[in-house]
C-alpha cells in the first residue's frame, strides 16, 4: 500500500515543485531598486541573463533559480571559461517587492513598475550637462533651456523609451531616435540606461 502511495504522490510532488519554481521565476523577472543607503539594482530577463548597475557602472551576467535561492554567474574569463557564482537565499518574494540573504545579511529590494504616469513631467540632467526634457501625456517631448537639441516626441513600450529628437547645427537640421532601457522610474528619480552609459534625472517639482 505504502508503495503505491509513493508511486502516485511523487510525479504530483514533483509536479508542484515545478511549479513553485517558476512561479518563483517569473515574479524575479524584471527591474528591482535595491533600498540600501549603497545600492546595486539589477534586472533579470527571461532568457536567463542579468545586468548588475549602480549609477556609474554595469555589468552583465546570468542567473538561475535554485531551490529556494538565486545565483548569479559572472564570466571571469571567456577563454578560459572561468566564473563566478553568487547565491543569495530568497527570504519573501512578492510582486512588488523582495527580500535577499546571504551570510546573514538582508537586502531589500522593490520592483521598479514602469508606466506612464511616472514618466510625465520635467525631468532634470544629474550629469550638469544641461541635457534637460519633459515628457507631456500626449507624447511630446521637449527640451528645457536647451536650444541645440530638440525633443520632438516619445515613445514607451515594455521597460524601454524611446526619443525622436532633432539636432540643430547652423542650418543643418538632424532628426535621429534614440531608446533607452528604464531602470528606475518611481520616487521622482528617472535612471535611464543604452549602449553608450547610464543617466540620471531628478524630476523638477
Amino acid at each position: 500500500m505504502m508503495r503505491l502511495i509513493l508511486y502516485f504522490a511523487l510525479p504530483a510532488l514533483l509536479l508542484l515543485s515545478c511549479e513553485r519554481h517558476n512561479d518563483t521565476k517569473n515574479k524575479l523577472i524584471g527591474s528591482w531598486l535595491d533600498t540600501s543607503p549603497t545600492p546595486l539594482h539589477f534586472t533579470l530577463n527571461t532568457d536567463g541573463s542579468a545586468e548588475t548597475y549602480n549609477t556609474q557602472t554595469t555589468s552583465q551576467q546570468k542567473w538561475f533559480v535554485q531551490s529556494d535561492s538565486i545565483v548569479f554567474v559572472k564570466t571571469l574569463d571567456t577563454n578560459k571559461g572561468t566564473e563566478e557564482k553568487t547565491k543569495f537565499k530568497i527570504k519573501k518574494i512578492t510582486t512588488d517587492s523582495l527580500v535577499l540573504e546571504s551570510n546573514k545579511r538582508a537586502y531589500v529590494f522593490i520592483k521598479n513598475i514602469v508606466n506612464k504616469e511616472n514618466l510625465v513631467g520635467k525631468w532634470i540632467d544629474n550629469s550638469g550637462a544641461g541635457l534637460d526634457f519633459e515628457l507631456k501625456e500626449n507624447n511630446i517631448a521637449s527640451p528645457i533651456n536647451n536650444a541645440m537639441l530638440y525633443y520632438k516626441n516619445w515613445q514607451l513600450k515594455n521597460d524601454s523609451i524611446t526619443f525622436t529628437i532633432e539636432s540643430i547645427e547652423g542650418d543643418s537640421t538632424t532628426r535621429y531616435q534614440e531608446q533607452y532601457k528604464i531602470i528606475k522610474s518611481i520616487n521622482g528619480e528617472l535612471i535611464l540606461k543604452n549602449y553608450t552609459g547610464i543617466f540620471s534625472y531628478n524630476a523638477q517639482l
